[in-house]
């Protein structure tokens, strides 16, 4: 089976995003596709393809993990590879967020990297050869070769909110099944955050 770990984002402000640049750009759905609200997430590490067996060691390693829960907060919007052949539009995440989004990334990291694939979107090379995770929150796919207009080029005033920022108190084993409507995501493990904040 084909395994991720991710973050379910559940805020409405992103669905209002959604409708905003939609509505304001006159998106055409058959070529850029909002994500749907239920599958929104922030995939922290993907895993490939998987055996029963593997599934069972991963979900076993997977208890091993420990965090406090946290916010996060999108500041930033860019589209995936570039402007010149766009395939997804993102939101990104502010620094503070990077930060503790990246320490849950390298425990995860590391009590799966036996299972590690080599391949993974969100991850690049520093220039010190180390490895840093790069969350993104994908929001629309583009089909067809379809120019979108660079709205990049001035930042939007209707990104998520501080009053919309996305606590964050559990991360998921998922699993991608390939249907002929797209991918659709279940849940195999949740892990829940040790110690909740009071904010």
């Amino acid at each position: 089976m084909r395994l991720f770990v991710a973050i379910d984002i559940n805020k409405v402000g992103v669905e209002k995003l959604q409708n905003y640049l939609s509505n304001k750009f006159k998106f055409n759905p058959r070529n850029v596709k909002p994500i749907k609200k239920e599958n929104l997430h922030i995939t922290i590490k993907f895993l490939g393809e998987k055996t029963d067996t593997e599934t069972k060691d991963i979900m076993s390693d997977l208890t091993r993990i420990r965090f406090d829960s946290f916010k996060i907060l999108f500041d930033k919007m860019g589209v995936f590879p570039h402007m010149r052949s766009p395939r997804i539009i993102w939101l990104g995440l502010d620094d503070q967020s990077n930060k503790k989004l990246n320490d849950v990334y390298f425990q995860i990291n590391d009590v799966l990297k036996k299972y590690d694939n080599g391949y993974n979107k969100s991850e690049r090379k520093n220039s010190s050869g180390n490895q840093k995770f790069f969350p993104h929150l994908t929001i629309f796919r583009i089909h067809n070769n379809y120019m979108i207009p660079n709205f990049l080029s001035s930042p939007s005033d209707r990104l998520i909110s501080e009053e919309e920022e996305e606590e964050v108190n559990t991360i998921s084993l998922k699993k991608s099944t390939i249907t002929s409507n797209g991918s659709v995501y279940s849940d195999l493990l949740y892990i829940n955050a040790t110690k909740r904040n009071a904010y």
